[in-house]
């Protein structure tokens, strides 16, 4: 912010001597080794870091049956198929409706989420249209479910959610390609519903 930067670090830190504020500033602007420093320095004082407080789970209310598609009808055919005994305890559920408030025409759409937290997967109620066919609403609960069972992978100060693994299997699903094109052609008309 104007030549700027602001920090937010652990309690931990107000201890810190000259050489481990030098190494904080060398890390933001990721000179190699500062981080060595940090860890370092994190590890001395391991006792002294309070645990994270973890956000309560939402209370959401699983909504499965829609005005044209019965998500869970979907997830349990793909589960039996392609997850067997890989899905206890995930849930799926239709996302919220939309806000009756005016908005601008988006630009993008999450069609689907996975939140580990819960084992909740979230599909959005654009999809639940007659006019979208159902290999294109599995295709999405089938990429959703690989999110359950392919955590994220750490490449050093990067998370990668789409392995070139997880991009593999996700082509197993007999209709990918097919889901991938139709996507291309009715994007529009989902980012306009």
């Amino acid at each position: 912010r104007e030549g700027r930067i602001d920090v937010r670090a652990n309690h931990v830190f107000l201890e810190a001597g000259p050489t481990v504020v030098d190494a904080m500033a060398a890390a933001i602007q990721r000179v190699p080794g500062a981080r060595a420093t940090l860890r370092e320095f994190l590890r001395e004082r391991k006792d002294a870091i309070r645990p994270t407080r973890r956000r309560p789970k939402r209370r959401t209310h699983v909504r499965t049956r829609g005005a044209h598609h019965d998500l869970a009808a979907i997830f349990d055919e793909l589960e039996r198929v392609y997850f067997p005994d890989a899905m206890t305890g995930v849930s799926i559920t239709w996302g919220p409706h939309p806000s009756s408030r005016r908005r601008r025409r988006r630009r993008s759409i999450q069609l689907g989420l996975y939140i580990p937290d819960d084992k909740l997967i979230r599909i959005h109620r654009a999809l639940d249209q007659e006019w979208v066919p159902l290999f294109y609403i599995e295709s999405v609960v089938f990429h959703e479910m690989l999110h359950h069972c392919m955590p994220p992978v750490r490449r050093g100060t990067q998370v990668v959610f789409h392995t070139p693994q997880f991009r593999a299997l996700e082509k197993v699903f007999p209709y990918h390609q097919e889901a991938e094109r139709w996507e291309k052609q009715h994007l529009d008309r989902l980012l306009a519903t």
